[in-house]
């Protein structure tokens, strides 16, 4: 089993410009929205992703599919306000899609829920934003770029 090493880079700066970074830090620590209004367009892939996986089997009429994969479709909810970040859909009938059928008395929603990683995406990305001050292009049409 082989182990890598993280890629650390040190860099030594005056105390001008470590005050100047701390500065931008803290700014975007209070507003961490322009980075995680990036991950809407991969959270709407990854949802198409799941949807496909699923071969039609929770699309009757494509509303709830629809509000999930495109930010503008009816009942589509993509909200970022400072470091509040919510996505969804407002399709009231979506709760009811249960894993083992459709009705008040199902599981918990087999579509209502974050697809594998997406949760521990958003955290890097809040994160890298709030640290680095990046937010175009830290996520790509290949995914997440380190």
């Amino acid at each position: 089993m082989s182990t890598s090493e993280p890629n650390v880079t040190f860099e030594i700066v005056d105390g001008a410009e470590a005050i100047a970074m701390l500065d931008g830090i803290e700014g975007r620590a209070a507003n961490p929205a322009p980075g995680l209004a990036e991950l809407i367009p991969e959270l709407e892939e990854r949802e198409r992703a799941l949807f496909d996986s699923y071969h039609g089997k929770y699309v009757d009429t494509g509303a709830t599919r629809d509000s999930l994969i495109h930010t503008h479709a009816i009942g589509a909810i993509r909200e970022v306000h400072g470091g509040q970040f919510i996505f969804g859909t407002s399709i009231w009938y979506a709760k009811f899609q249960g894993t083992t059928g459709f009705g008040s008395h199902s599981p918990p929603s087999a579509i209502l829920k974050l697809p594998d990683g997406s949760a521990e995406l958003a955290s890097k990305v809040g994160a890298r934003y709030v640290v680095d001050g990046f937010s175009m292009g830290m996520i790509g049409p290949e995914g997440w770029r380190e």
